[in-house]
């Protein structure tokens, strides 16, 4: 008779261990595309900055 009581209750406290730990993995992927963003804007820009350097440097 206590098991069916204290079911309820198990299943509410594992539920609520799952979706902390699903909000916690969303917040690590959104913090990783952004590094991901950035390190991709990055990569995109160097190549300008060495040709404008480049440039600079030759005149």
């Amino acid at each position: 008779m206590t098991q069916a009581k204290e079911q309820p209750q198990v299943l509410s406290e594992a539920n609520h261990k799952a979706n902390r730990q699903i909000q916690l993995g969303a917040i690590a992927l959104r913090v990783m595309l952004m590094g991901a963003i950035a390190a991709g804007f990055s990569a995109w820009q160097s190549p300008k900055t060495v040709i404008a350097a480049n440039s600079e440097r030759d005149d």
